[in-house]
């Protein structure tokens, strides 16, 4: 069985091509900072087919919990995947000219987590 690690899994673009991949027969892992949101995810995956399904509570902004969960992957405590998807976001809605030099780098923060 194939396995996807996907951030940012429990809602938009991360959910949607979970359900898809679920639907293939690929065992899915999501990864977000709400609980509750990524057991909804869940269970909406494993309706759509998955033969495996997991979460992960992770702020991806807690560069500590992220190297920890690398390197749980690495030592192989969590299961191995064969593909990553980063579908992870931020959505703060600000004109143009009032994006401040903090907005910027929270952005880069988030894309930036697991490299």
């Amino acid at each position: 069985m194939k396995t996807i690690l996907i951030l940012g899994g429990s809602t938009g673009m991360g959910l949607d091509t979970a359900m898809r991949l679920a639907s293939r027969g690929i065992g899915v892992t999501i990864i977000g900072r709400s609980e509750d949101k990524l057991q909804a995810a869940g269970a909406e995956i494993q309706a759509a087919g998955a033969p495996e399904v997991n979460h992960q509570t992770l702020d991806l902004y807690d560069q500590a919990a992220v190297d920890h969960f690398i390197e749980s992957i690495n030592s192989g405590e969590t299961t191995s995947f064969d593909f990553l998807v980063n579908s992870a976001g931020s959505f703060l809605p600000t004109p143009f000219l009032e994006h401040t030099r903090e907005n910027y780098h929270q952005y880069h923060d988030l894309n930036a987590a697991f490299f």
